[in-house]
């Protein structure tokens, strides 16, 4: 508590998130929301299919997650029983946790596992998440879900829990669609609509491809090298060339 109340300047990911931080550890000034950023030349839409469902296959639908309890993938796979008793569609799982037995046990007892593939936890996940159509979060909260905005990114639509900072991610009815915690029959309704209206779907695939533009990795790497600078004493900068200072700041992203 101590060294949060003395620091020069506190950072989160999205508003709900610093009213969350200001509230649980009663902070005069709420931290300064920064968002996280991604690399948009690596999360990108494919090239040979860009803001389209495939009419060569069937829909894919992506879940990114470090399966804990948070993530609630139970809720996930339960979903996904229902979207498939509705339509054709088979489910990406990317990730891997302590959840996921009971995901699987899950999928067995429901006869659906041929529908599921395991990636297991990836180190990269652009490529993957570019050849899927919808992102589907169940998480019970989220301060910002970097998952979103790189689907996002990769012109994937995402289908969300209305928590945290995912409506801050996440424009509801514009790239994706948000529902209440208690309303998984409402999740499962998004998803089997969007996917069987291609044309609301190249819309929605459209804007969460310009959407995800405004949180590019360069613009919010200079929000932090401003902010950096801003608390620097001038003194410490004198005699520093832009190359030492790239380092230098290049050290405190890290």
């Amino acid at each position: 508590m101590h060294a949060l109340q003395s620091a020069d300047v506190l950072t989160t990911v999205s508003i709900s998130h610093s009213d969350l931080s200001a509230e649980t550890f009663g902070l005069a000034t709420p931290p300064q929301v920064i968002p996280n950023f991604v690399d948009l030349e690596k999360f990108h839409p494919r090239k040979d299919a860009p803001f389209g469902i495939s009419a060569k296959r069937r829909p894919r639908i992506a879940h990114v997650s470090n399966f804990r309890p948070v993530k609630q993938p139970e809720v996930m796979a339960k979903a996904f029983s229902k979207i498939r008793e509705r339509m054709d569609a088979e489910l990406w799982l990317i990730g891997d946790g302590p959840e996921m037995d009971k995901v699987k046990n899950f999928f067995r007892q429901k006869d659906i596992e041929k529908d599921v593939r395991y990636w297991n936890i990836q180190v990269e996940v652009a490529e993957l998440l570019a050849q899927t159509d919808i992102l589907l979060v169940t998480s019970w909260t989220e301060s910002f879900c970097l998952a979103a905005l790189e689907a996002m990114a990769c012109g994937v639509p995402v289908v969300a829990s209305r928590v945290g900072g995912l409506p801050e991610v996440v424009l509801d009815g514009s790239t994706g669609l948000l529902f209440d915690l208690d309303q998984l029959d409402g999740a499962v309704q998004s998803v089997v609509n969007l996917l069987s209206d291609p044309q609301r779907y190249q819309q929605m695939s459209e804007a969460a491809y310009k959407h995800a533009q405004n949180f590019d990795r360069l613009k919010g790497v200079q929000v932090y090298e401003q902010l950096y600078l801003s608390h620097l004493p001038s003194e410490a900068l004198i005699g520093v060339s832009r190359n030492q200072m790239d380092t230098l700041l290049d050290t405190f992203m890290r």
